[in-house]
């Protein structure tokens, strides 16, 4: 399976971004559940004085990394074009390769044909 190396780069940088929101949102439920942790710990030693801030602060880090999760979840995967796709959308555009002069025109083009025929023989074409 060939892939260009701007889309490899580009799904790295989604996976990067992925794991990136996944210790975010752990970090934060850790902090979250240290102060839970605290603010039981005040409920039982004192009756209502700063306990109320303590769980204010858990529900805020806990809703945070609710919603980090939630957007890790919800956010779609890069779309990676087919190498079938990528060569038609080239040739259309004109941006394939030029012939390098090692062999006649006609020569080029037909071990440019063999070459593109070897990649692409294994590979399903999806109907559109």
């Amino acid at each position: 399976m060939l892939r260009t190396v701007y889309h490899l780069q580009r799904k790295a940088r989604w996976h990067s971004g992925n794991v990136a929101l996944a210790v975010c949102a752990g970090a934060m439920l850790a902090i979250g559940l240290g102060f839970l942790v605290a603010a039981g710990w005040m409920l039982l030693a004192q009756q209502f004085s700063a306990l109320i801030a303590n769980y204010v602060i858990a529900l805020i880090f806990l809703g945070l990394a609710a919603v980090l999760l939630l957007i890790r979840r919800i956010r779609p995967a890069p779309q990676v074009p087919s190498l079938d796709a990528q060569l038609r959308a080239e040739a259309a555009a004109g941006r394939s390769s030029p012939p390098q002069g090692e062999f006649p025109a006609l020569i080029e083009a037909f071990l440019f044909g063999i070459n593109t025929y070897v990649q692409l023989k294994n590979r399903p074409r999806r109907r559109e």
